[in-house]
């Protein structure tokens, strides 16, 4: 089997069971528990993919002294607790990241 028909086969497998099930096509009552393990799943995901952007630069060297991403990523996260706006942590968090890299650079150099 060529790759490309393999790539394209499993792309619409994976789009027709998620379309299946969020479609309403088949009615679903999901219960309590499902509804509570449902909503977890997003800080699963995504802490181990957040974690490994901030923490580690390139070639899986983990630095903090020199890592303007943790300086900024400490700055979006009290953003995000005391204005409680994605846009608002966005733009602040990036911001920030902006800054502190530029200075780390000038204080390098």
């Amino acid at each position: 089997m060529s790759t490309w028909v393999l790539i394209i086969l499993c792309g619409l497998i994976t789009f027709l069971i998620r379309f299946a099930a969020l479609s309403g096509i088949f009615k679903f009552n999901a219960s309590a528990n499902y509804i509570k393990l449902i909503q977890v799943i997003p800080i699963v995901v995504l802490t181990p993919i957040i974690f490994q952007a901030v923490f580690f630069i390139s070639n899986n060297e983990f630095s903090i002294v020199d890592n303007s991403k943790i300086y900024a990523a400490f700055i979006a996260i009290i953003t995000a607790i005391f204005l409680k706006n994605v846009i608002y942590t966005i733009i602040i968090g990036m911001s920030s990241f902006w800054i502190i890299n530029e200075m780390i650079l000038i204080l390098l150099v």
